[in-house]
């Protein structure tokens, strides 16, 4: 179990069957169910399960091999991992659900990842921005086809005149939980910290943007409307 930060939170380590591995079979299923303890302590926020395999001996992991497309594949066109990701869980600190944004929103890029909604601070609060210099924008995504590629999310500050004052872009949980690892129907919530500018902003108008690009080739993900943004808030500097 990690954060955000990939550093673990707890972690569980045994053999994973122990007598019960003679029951094994050929395209058998056997279940097999282990612990993970939070401390009262725990801050809220996601959190990553990953499973893997190692030699208690040598303290090898077992390698993973996987397709492009899912499939048992070519030597020569296998991704080789050494564990699995099973998802995101969150601590609430309220006892609501975090998966739930606090600004719904409905946008669906290239009908394969949606955006529910985003949660920001009152950034119309001028002493907000006196007072801060990075803005927390959670993003509420939810996965509704899989993907083969890791897309990439950016966030935008632009001025009037569409100029970018700051920016932000990052794969999904700092790059530990990419796009193509989500599953049709899960949520996945997200910060990212953007930085503003140490002078403050000058009067005028400006407005947050966001959206999602292929990293190797650099080409955003259409909506259905044909732009590849999307406007999340806007606000005035007097």
């Amino acid at each position: 179990m990690i954060d955000s930060t990939g550093q673990p939170i707890n972690q569980y380590e045994e053999e994973a069957f122990r007598e019960d591995m003679y029951r094994w079979r050929p395209d058998g299923l056997l279940p097999s169910q282990h612990t993970l303890w939070l401390g009262p302590d725990t801050p809220p926020g996601p959190y990553l399960i990953r499973l893997g395999f190692f030699d208690e001996r040598s303290g090898e992991r077992l390698p993973l091999e996987i397709d492009e497309d899912g499939r048992q594949g070519t030597k020569e066109t296998r991704t080789v991992l050494d564990q699995i990701q099973l998802g995101l869980f969150y601590v609430s600190e309220d006892g609501r659900d975090p998966r739930q944004p606090e600004m719904p929103l409905e946008a669906t890029f290239a009908e394969a990842i949606q955006l529910i909604g985003v949660t920001v601070p009152d950034i119309q609060n001028s002493e907000f921005r006196i007072q801060n210099s990075k803005l927390p924008v959670t993003f509420h995504w939810r996965a509704l086809q899989p993907t083969d590629r890791p897309y990439t999310v950016f966030l935008q500050l632009l001025n009037e005149q569409n100029e970018v004052l700051s920016g932000w872009d990052s794969q999904p949980f700092n790059g530990l939980y990419p796009t193509s690892l989500w599953s049709p129907g899960e949520v996945v919530v997200d910060t990212f910290l953007l930085l503003l500018p140490d002078t403050g902003l000058p009067p005028g108008a400006y407005r947050l943007i966001t959206g999602l690009y292929d990293f190797e080739t650099g080409q955003r993900l259409p909506l259905a409307s044909g732009d590849d943004f999307v406007r999340l808030a806007g606000f005035e500097v007097e």
